[in-house]
């Protein structure tokens, strides 16, 4: 169990993304969720796919291991996510791993390389003006009749009062802008932004319980936990909570969670858009 404030650490986040990846193939019903809606033929027809913002690389040795025929690049700003990506995907020889200076400069790729380029969980140092010129690029290096792919959450939601109270702190933190999240709107303002030079969506909604006793409940609250765990002394720092106000609302959440009448929900969606 999780017991004190620790700022961001990557080797931390390593771990939870770690663990985070095959419990997000879990809940979504596979790699790509939907796939199969978009491309007749996913195994055929897919043969190059890009990760943005890949992190340690948990969701490419999944994909790997799913699409053994398709090459999969990996790219990522974070020098310790690179690395660690790189060493673990040694025994995959259909992965390339990059690091990226910006999320804005995909310079390195030609016209027209990939079939799927997809966004999953990203926290991308990108604001929203931004988008624009990087969806632009994403259309350039998609091929004819490829898609990008969004697959995003919204706050959990919960019985539980110091959940509500983080939800509300990461809220304010967010529109602070103090750290590279986006707000939780940003996901459907972002959408629209796609019309212009993509051809109509396939939507699909998500829904994950994670209630006391369920599938999922162990590894998504630690999830939780552990996000909290890293983003508290930001908040802590902006004036946001105390660091006694901060401690004890971890130790509350931890104790809330553990209680067998804990409910939960988390809702997402999955966006596909093919380019025209």
């Amino acid at each position: 169990m999780l017991s004190k404030i620790q700022a961001h650490d990557d080797t931390i986040e390593i771990a939870r993304l770690t663990n985070k990846h095959p419990l997000l193939v879990t809940c979504l019903g596979g790699v790509l969720p939907g796939v199969s809606q978009v491309f007749p033929s996913p195994t055929k027809n897919i043969t190059a796919i890009l990760d943005v913002a890949c992190g340690p690389g948990g969701w490419m040795f999944e994909c790997a291991r799913a699409y053994k025929h398709a090459h999969i690049v990996g790219v990522d700003t974070r020098e310790t996510m690179v690395r660690c990506a790189s060493q673990r995907s040694k025994r995959y020889p259909n992965i390339q791993i990059f690091h990226l200076s910006s999320y804005l400069d995909f310079s390195r790729f030609q016209d027209a390389s990939f079939d799927i380029i997809s966004f999953q969980c990203t926290n991308l140092h990108v604001c929203y003006e931004q988008w624009i010129h990087l969806l632009r690029e994403c259309k350039r290096i998609l091929r004819k009749g490829g898609c990008i792919r969004f697959t995003e959450f919204e706050h959990a939601h919960s019985n539980s009062p110091a959940l509500q109270r983080w939800n509300t702190l990461y809220e304010q933190i967010e529109d602070l802008g103090a750290f590279p999240l986006r707000n939780q709107n940003w996901f459907y303002e972002l959408e629209p932004l796609l019309a212009p030079d993509f051809l109509e969506p396939l939507l699909l909604p998500h829904l994950i319980n994670f209630s006391y006793g369920a599938l999922v409940y162990e590894g998504w609250t630690h999830d939780l936990l552990s996000q909290a765990q890293q983003c508290l002394p930001i908040m802590v720092h902006h004036d946001f909570i105390t660091q006694e106000q901060s401690v004890s609302l971890l130790r509350q959440m931890q104790l809330e969670f553990a209680l067998p009448n804990f409910h939960a929900l988390q809702y997402g969606m999955t966006i596909w858009r093919r380019k025209n």
